[in-house]
């Protein structure tokens, strides 16, 4: 007999993260979407109206006691995270949290420690290890045995996010918030543990480094603060030349070949925020049993712990 019962689905959070996920959940026939909770009860209730959400709650316990969700989907913004999320480990439903899991090494380690304890495996949204660019990248390096010479440009802009009213503390610890897209492409594109952290120079306003790993591949790490510049990742091995830039578009260059291939971005990836679709239908295979590639807590001391390394929060 086929289950055709619906996966109940509650939402933390009504900024503009909740609105992309929801664009995509209400639009999926399998899941039901029970109840929203937000610190502004009319932000919520907005949504609940626009995407026929059944109910919205004044509490976390009060969503859980009265729709019973089976997952539950975080938003809300890293300054809050580790408090939210510390209340959910309380109830007995599978647990998504947007980026970042801590707004520093400290916050993640207790939050990774406490759900350990709890034996709990707590989920996390990295939409950009889903973007049909990376996924075709991984694909192509999965047989490359070459050293590998990665090369990642990031950019900041903490003078701007002062004039829209964010948390300090948030905008403090913004290598957490943001840098993290870029920082986690080293933990699976660089294969092996870290080995040796070599900076070339470092400041307030700019900042390169070196990391070489035990494999010997080699990342070249660079951020500029408060100063224009693209977010790139590009690759170099013995015989191919890869480049994401932006991010959503793979680039590749074969060996003594100056002709560069342009790879066609997905469907889903054109028509919602790039990487959320597959990341859900990945979030419902944990809840389903399957095999998924969504990572957890533990999959994230990689990343959170360069973060650490590269800028000592």
């Amino acid at each position: 007999m086929i289950n055709t019962k619906k996966i109940k689905i509650a939402l933390i959070g009504a900024g503009n993260m909740a609105k992309e996920y929801l664009e995509i959940l209400s639009k999926n026939k399998n899941v039901e979407l029970t109840s929203i909770y937000s610190r502004t009860f009319s932000k919520s209730e907005f949504l609940k109206k626009k995407y026929n959400i059944k109910y919205n709650s004044k509490s976390i316990t009060d969503l859980y006691k009265i729709t019973k969700p089976n997952i539950v989907l975080v938003t809300v913004p890293g300054n809050v995270m580790l408090k939210i999320t510390l209340k959910l480990i309380n109830f007995p439903w599978l647990i998504f949290i947007e980026k970042p899991p801590g707004l520093n090494f400290l916050e993640f380690k207790k939050l990774l420690k406490i759900s350990n304890l709890k034996k709990k495996k707590i989920y996390v949204g990295m939409n950009r290890r889903y973007f049909s660019s990376t996924l075709k990248l991984v694909e192509k390096l999965k047989f490359s045995k070459s050293k590998r010479v990665i090369q990642i440009f990031d950019q900041q802009n903490t003078i701007q996010l002062k004039k829209t009213n964010r948390p300090k503390k948030l905008i403090l610890n913004w290598m957490y918030a943001n840098c993290i897209h870029l920082i986690d492409y080293m933990s699976f594109l660089a294969r092996g543990e870290v080995k040796d952290v070599k900076f070339i120079h470092k400041s307030k306003n700019d900042i390169n480094c070196s990391i070489i790993f035990t494999s010997n591949d080699i990342v070249n790490y660079s951020c500029i603060w408060n100063k224009p510049g693209p977010w790139q990742v590009k690759i170099s091995t013995k015989k191919f030349y890869y480049e994401l830039s932006p991010l959503e578009i793979l680039n590749e260059r074969l060996e003594n070949n100056n002709k560069t291939i342009s790879y066609d971005v997905s469907n889903d990836d054109k028509i919602f925020k790039p990487g959320l679709k597959l990341q859900l239908e990945d979030l419902i295979n944990i809840y389903k049993k399957r095999k998924s590639k969504l990572v957890d807590l533990q999959g994230m001391y990689k990343t959170m712990k360069l973060i650490h390394t590269i800028y000592k929060k």
